[in-house]
């Protein structure tokens, strides 16, 4: 009888000892999978960092010299700016007209950190703006005059 007592004793030992092995592992397994997650969207910020950096802006155009008693057309004045601290590259930019069609297009290299290029435009064909880039990673984005930023999925290498 004391022998069955031990047994029982030693099983109850053994799955308490099962139980909290498990529930250590389960922890460990939740902590470690956090620590991914956590190190992924830390990565995932610095990635995004440079485009965040960059803007597009619609802005009045004033001419540096007006003569007197002229009434020129109105136009607007479309940026790009690289606030970041990388250059980008392959810069197009993209003009929306009032029917919604890309009416314009300019392509710029690169633009240098802390620069910015730009193009006039008249009023009324600018409805929206865009521009296309590639980060120094090689990642290709698209940011638009409102702020909205997207990730372009593909954007195949000239080799392919």
């Amino acid at each position: 009888m004391a022998q069955r007592n031990i047994d029982v004793w030693g099983a109850v030992a053994a799955a308490l000892g099962a139980a909290l092995t498990g529930g250590a592992l389960l922890i460990a397994a939740l902590t470690y999978q956090r620590q991914i997650r956590d190190r992924h969207a830390e990565l995932e910020g610095k990635r995004r960092e440079q485009a965040e950096a960059v803007t597009v802006k619609i802005g009045n155009y004033v001419p540096a010299v007006r003569n007197f008693g002229e009434n020129p057309e109105e136009r607007r004045h479309l940026t790009v700016r690289n606030d970041g601290k990388l250059p980008i590259f392959n810069v197009t930019l993209v003009v929306i007209d009032k029917d919604r069609n890309e009416s314009y297009q300019r392509h710029f290299h690169a633009i240098a950190p802390d620069s910015l290029e730009g193009s006039v435009q008249p009023t009324d064909k600018v409805n929206g703006v865009y521009a296309t880039f590639t980060d120094t990673a090689g990642t290709r984005w698209k940011r638009w005059h409102n702020g909205d930023l997207v990730e372009i999925p593909h954007y195949p290498k000239p080799d392919e």
